[in-house]
């Protein structure tokens, strides 16, 4: 049976096939003057980590690492009746960050958001200072996430500070991972890689703009992008979200009859 796709919102609706979403940290986007921070590659890679869990406050969550093929694999259960938290983090070193605009790592989860953390010398009553980013996961998916400096925010004992210290770049001695959602269960975390990137000018600061921005941009997207103008969805796409659209190239198009 024909149908004219380009002529009501319901055959647009019905041939949406192919995913487009968008996703934190692109391998699309420039990175320049990388520095690998953890590949975990070494036969004693193990030795630099160490776990610290809710236990530490009467809590009952499990949870670490294991390493093997070239992957940290931070797994374990959460419990919310405690402290709810689970965290990894390296051994002090030298991880200075001088002249970096951000981490980059390659994970796949479960679906559950993560954190990154990073300690330097801040210090609050004699204990250090973390300083974390949250990083969502999509179950079973690899991902390369971004993660810009800036986004590192300083916590003490998991709550934000009035007067918080300053990340300084040059002091970072140690990274790690943390699973802190308010959420019971098991999770499982694998990370491929870690480096300290800069990101290129022209994508620094830009985010990936509405869906339909991203179908204008995308020269795959030709007759979709004239689809949804003539089919007057362009400002519920342009409006707030999220949202995620399946659709068709301009070679899908072709294929269908007429």
């Amino acid at each position: 049976m024909g149908m004219t796709l380009i002529r009501t919102p319901l055959c647009l609706a019905s041939w949406l096939v192919a995913a487009l979403c968008a996703g934190a940290g692109s391998s699309e986007k420039q990175y320049t003057n990388e520095q690998i921070l953890a590949d975990f590659e070494e036969s004693d890679v193990a030795a630099g980590w160490k776990t610290v869990n809710d236990n530490v406050m009467g809590g009952r969550s499990k949870g670490g690492p294991t390493f093997g093929k070239g992957l940290l694999v931070f797994t374990g259960a959460t419990n919310t009746n405690g402290g709810g938290f689970s965290s990894i983090r390296t051994e002090p070193g030298d991880y200075d960050l001088s002249g970096k605009s951000g981490l980059l790592m390659r994970v796949r989860g479960d679906g559950r958001t993560y954190k990154a953390s990073l300690r330097t010398d801040a210090a609050m009553r004699s204990w250090a200072v973390p300083f974390r980013a949250d990083f969502e996961t999509k179950k079973g998916e690899w991902r390369e996430v971004y993660l810009p400096l800036e986004s590192f925010k300083p916590t003490f004992h998991g709550r934000s500070l009035s007067n918080p210290p300053a990340l300084k770049p040059a002091k970072v001695k140690s990274l790690g991972f943390m699973i802190y959602d308010k959420k019971d269960g098991p999770f499982s975390l694998e990370v491929d890689w870690v480096k300290a990137v800069n990101r290129s000018q022209s994508d620094e600061g830009k985010g990936p703009g509405t869906i339909f921005d991203q179908v204008l941009a995308d020269k795959r997207f030709g007759t979709l992008a004239a689809a949804l103008t003539e089919a007057k969805l362009v400002g519920v796409l342009k409006g707030k979200g999220p949202f995620t659209m399946f659709a068709p190239t301009d070679q899908a198009f072709a294929k269908l009859p007429r």
